[in-house]
């Protein structure tokens, strides 16, 4: 799996690291996979029950929107200058998260 770059923020498969704008930071396997599917998906917003289906596998309707709240707050919390004024993971009320669409995504092979 190639590196995934979205403005600022590149994501390492092999190290499981994130590089947010020259900060590297160690990603558990779940903080991975959770920044892994926003990035392949920025610009797009993602709902509470679709992170639950990709990410941790429940079937439509089952999982708690709160444990999907923590694994964004600890994202935040080691990528974003200012984890509460998210500048890279954005809420959208009622709606879901979305990886901020401002930057493209570009794929290092």
């Amino acid at each position: 799996m190639a590196s995934i770059e979205v403005g600022p923020l590149s994501l390492d498969p092999r190290t499981f690291e994130v590089n947010a704008g020259g900060k590297i930071t160690l990603l558990t396997p779940v903080e991975f996979e959770l920044l892994r599917y926003l990035m392949t998906h920025a610009g797009e917003v993602i709902s509470n029950d679709r992170l639950l289906q990709e990410i941790w596998g429940y079937p439509p309707g089952v999982g708690s929107s709160g444990l999907v709240r923590m694994y964004i707050r600890k994202l935040r919390l080691k990528i974003e200058p200012s984890p509460s004024s998210p500048i890279y993971i954005k809420t959208i009320r009622r709606r879901g998260y979305i990886l901020s669409p401002q930057w493209p995504i570009k794929d290092r092979r």
